[in-house]
């Protein structure tokens, strides 16, 4: 079975996870709260195209990351930040918390690319899910 859908949301790197810091002596955790922002967007987006029941088998995944080209850039290829597995990171454990799948653990491949749009397209993230049958 393959799925696929788009997401009008620019995408955006985590690198940053939980931080820790010190108050009144104990180490508390907390969260980016861009991160959680951009988690959040991501989730609303993506739930209604989430199955019923979260798929149980092997799964494969293909993301293209559409974002603005950069004024820098001369050329289709830069090579400028947000980096690559920063900005899959962030998709696949949005759709995870969405129920696509049981456990991340079951996806067995992943290709990702970012695309710089010189068009009037806004930023968004295309997706295509393989579940194995």
């Amino acid at each position: 079975m393959t799925l696929q859908f788009t997401l009008l949301v620019e995408p955006k790197s985590v690198q940053h996870g939980a931080r820790a810091g010190l108050r009144k002596g104990k180490i508390r955790f907390y969260n980016d709260s861009e991160k959680t922002s951009y988690q959040t967007r991501l989730m609303l987006e993506a739930k209604h195209h989430a199955p019923m029941e979260p798929f149980k088998g092997a799964v494969s995944l293909c993301y293209q990351f559409w974002m603005d080209k950069p004024k820098s850039s001369k050329n289709d290829l830069a090579i400028v930040k947000p980096d690559l597995d920063n900005l899959s990171k962030g998709l696949t454990d949005a759709l995870s918390k969405c129920g696509f799948w049981k456990d991340d653990c079951q996806i067995i491949a992943l290709t990702a690319v970012k695309v710089y749009n010189d068009t009037p397209l806004p930023p968004r993230i295309e997706i295509k899910m393989d579940f194995a049958s």
